[in-house]
């Protein structure tokens, strides 16, 4: 009988934990567009990024936790992977990246720090073969049109 009553708590904590992680980053979300809707942005020194960004290079951009509220809303749709933890905290925040059109990268110096450092690497190369990828087909169509 104990064990029913152990599995039915389990089921209604998965249940509200589930429902949480949808309804924090719901509101979280629509927060952070509602004060972008509302606000001005002003970029102060941010030239470099803005070449890298319109030169579509791979770039690490990083950032301390006290200065990331606002940054999914600030990157959205830019489809960046974001190191995120691998916490219960990190569910929260994972949804609310996704929410903003971007990729994560699960894992911290305490858990799954490897396996996200290789993510990471995996997902720089893929980034920069998509963008070698093209110009190397340019080179070629050149190449054979001089020949």
């Amino acid at each position: 009988m104990e064990e029913n009553s152990e599995s039915h708590k389990g089921k209604k904590r998965s249940f509200k934990r589930k429902f949480l992680i949808w309804l924090i980053p719901f509101f979280v979300v629509n927060l952070q567009r509602l004060i972008g809707l509302t606000s001005r942005r002003i970029n102060i020194g941010d030239e470099s990024i803005r070449k890298i960004r319109k030169e579509k290079k791979p770039y690490i951009l990083s950032g301390w936790h006290t200065n990331v509220l606002y940054s999914p809303y600030l990157n959205r749709n830019e489809r960046m992977a974001v190191l995120i933890s691998e916490s219960k905290d990190g569910d929260f925040i994972n949804q609310v990246v996704h929410r903003f059109g971007n990729y994560s990268i699960r894992g911290s110096s305490s858990k799954g720090g490897s396996k996200a450092l290789k993510a990471l690497i995996v997902h720089l190369k893929k980034i920069f073969l998509r963008r070698l990828l093209p110009m190397a087909l340019e080179v070629l169509r050149l190449w054979c049109s001089l020949v």
